[in-house]
């Protein structure tokens, strides 16, 4: 699971996906992304997001940066009610993934765009949002 939540993760946070054959046996190539720090690929195994401040804060300041004043704002708010202690690394790991987990749902399968209204498109097989679905329907 920590694997899956930090290949969800490295996509919000936008890290170029590369060949990694580090953290591999016998040299095998996986998929990997960029380390976000030093240029070197990393496995998702690899990544140290629910283990060390210095990977999750990037995170933590994206999402602020992102989404303070926004809906989405109340949301990681909300999110972190359900949490003891949201300054414990892994309450914060867990509060991280939940937000981007929701604000996910919200991105239009299409264009890749934030949208407060989408549509589920049978020929596409994706959550659009509108206009994209209005595009596809005049193609």
């Amino acid at each position: 699971m920590s694997s899956e939540n930090n290949k969800l993760i490295a996509e919000f946070m936008g890290l170029p996906k590369v060949d990694c054959n580090i953290g591999t046996s016998y040299g095998y190539i996986t998929e990997g992304y960029m380390h976000p720090k030093v240029d070197v690929p990393v496995t998702t195994d690899g990544m140290q997001y629910k283990y060390s401040w210095d990977w999750l804060m990037p995170v933590v300041q994206k999402i602020g940066d992102d989404y303070y004043n926004t809906p989405f704002d109340e949301t990681f708010s909300k999110l972190t009610e359900g949490y003891e202690n949201i300054w414990t690394i892994e309450d914060t790991y867990k509060a991280v993934v939940e937000f981007i987990k929701e604000n996910n749902k919200y991105i239009c399968g299409s264009c890749g765009e934030f949208c407060n209204e989408y549509t589920y498109n049978e020929e596409t097989d994706v959550d659009e949002c509108n206009q994209c679905k209005k595009i596809n329907q005049n193609n």
